[in-house]
């Protein structure tokens, strides 16, 4: 049996696409009141971001993902090179640190950053 390359492909989209729906879903879960006034379609395109950034950064898990596009929604969609934010982008670049490292550095610094300038509430 040879598999050709546009099976390949065709296969490499469906995979894309079910990444970017479980990045979609975790948005809505996450971010509920967003999803409902936007829609969901509408933030399709973050989904897509999220993903595309994170690799980027060389943070290519789906949990990375999930962190990258937690961050877009609460700190906008070019948080990384917000020269207001500049923590953000020295976490996504920090070297000698996992790519684990870095997400969980990243949630926790925009946590501390949202309770700053949020509040608790």
């Amino acid at each position: 049996m040879k598999i050709r390359n546009e099976q390949i492909e065709a296969m490499a989209k469906e995979v894309r696409k079910g990444y970017e729906r479980r990045v979609l879903d975790h948005v809505a879960r996450y971010f509920p009141r967003q999803v409902q006034l936007f829609g969901r379609e509408r933030l399709h395109p973050l989904a897509v971001r999220a993903i595309d950034q994170a690799n980027a950064y060389t943070m290519v898990s789906e949990e990375s993902a999930y962190v990258y596009a937690d961050t877009i929604m609460m700190l906008g969609a070019e948080f990384d090179v917000d020269p207001q934010l500049p923590f953000a982008r020295a976490i996504l670049i920090e070297p000698g640190l996992s790519e684990r490292e870095r997400a969980a550095n990243l949630y926790n610094a925009v946590k501390d950053y949202w309770q700053k300038v949020a509040g608790s509430d």
